[in-house]
């Protein structure tokens, strides 16, 4: 896949032990989240160290398949622009981009901000269509 970190015969086997022990300690499925995060980069990044359960993973490992794809993600560009994060009055801020809407759509990304992002307000994109309001892939 081309948003995913290549490792080694080694390295894969290594990794592999490794994500079964972060999927054991956080009680989630590290592979699981293979399609929208590059656990491989991150797993890399972290020189095999664990992960830390009470803490939010980083975005720069985020594919552009994930709904908060992010200007902080190595993948960011401009085929495949992320939106960005902020902070107004205290408060987190996601600023979707096009890219995040055409992804999952307006009512994907508001389902999912509403399930997952407790607390942070959705900016949607200035410039979008009826279609992608309306959920129609064009």
């Amino acid at each position: 896949m081309p948003y995913d970190t290549r490792l080694s015969t080694k390295d894969e086997a290594a990794f592999q032990v490794w994500a079964k022990r972060q999927t054991n300690a956080a009680g989630g499925n590290v592979i699981g989240d293979l399609p929208v995060y590059d656990v491989r980069g991150l797993y890399l990044a972290l020189g095999g160290k664990n992960v830390d359960p009470t803490k939010h993973g980083t975005d720069k490992y985020k594919k552009p398949t994930h709904p908060t794809f992010s200007d902080e993600s190595i993948y960011h560009s401009k085929e495949t622009p992320g939106g960005r994060w902020g902070n107004v009055g205290g408060k987190d801020v996601f600023y979707a981009s096009p890219h995040n809407v055409k992804t999952l759509g307006v009512q994907g990304l508001q389902q999912f901000f509403k399930e997952n992002e407790d607390g942070v307000q959705l900016v949607l994109p200035p410039n979008i269509s009826l279609l992608d309001l309306l959920g129609i892939k064009k």
